[in-house]
């Protein structure tokens, strides 16, 4: 499930089309994301989180709640720490940017299906080495320790 933005949600679907090991079930608006993943049961969901604004991270607790076993892939572009954190804290297994491209995403999405966390390495270096040690140890490790 692809839940974002219009253009997001055709970027991404588009990209995700050529994968021959993801299917995609729907793309959706967040307003309309409980419901969608309600009625589907997607096991991993892409979510685009916007620099400011609660709807992203008020969905991703709801399904945290509702749908625990559904794991989130979150895209947080420009987000500040403090942003980042709580995206996590909301409930994320996973959480790049989109300046690592198609291939980060790819990466978070393969290392979450395997129930894994993932954090990407702009993530990382934006957490700084304050925050990232309370998060690797809370969110397991990077692709680049799992491979």
């Amino acid at each position: 499930m692809v839940v974002g933005p219009g253009f997001f949600r055709e970027a991404v679907t588009t990209f995700l089309a050529h994968e021959t090991n993801v299917a995609i079930l729907g793309a959706v608006p967040l307003a309309q994301a409980v419901t969608a993943v309600r009625d589907t049961s997607p096991d991993i969901v892409v979510m685009e989180v916007a620099p400011q604004g609660d709807g992203a991270l008020t969905v991703l607790r709801t399904l945290a709640r509702l749908r625990p076993t559904v794991r989130a892939v979150l895209v947080c572009n420009y987000c500040s720490r403090d942003r980042i954190k709580a995206a996590i804290d909301a409930g994320a297994h996973a959480c790049i940017s989109g300046e690592g491209g198609s291939a980060k995403l790819i990466d978070a999405i393969d290392v979450v299906r395997r129930g894994r966390h993932y954090l990407g390495p702009w993530i990382v270096a934006k957490m700084g080495d304050g925050h990232l040690l309370p998060l690797q140890q809370m969110r397991g490790p990077r692709r680049s320790q799992l491979v």
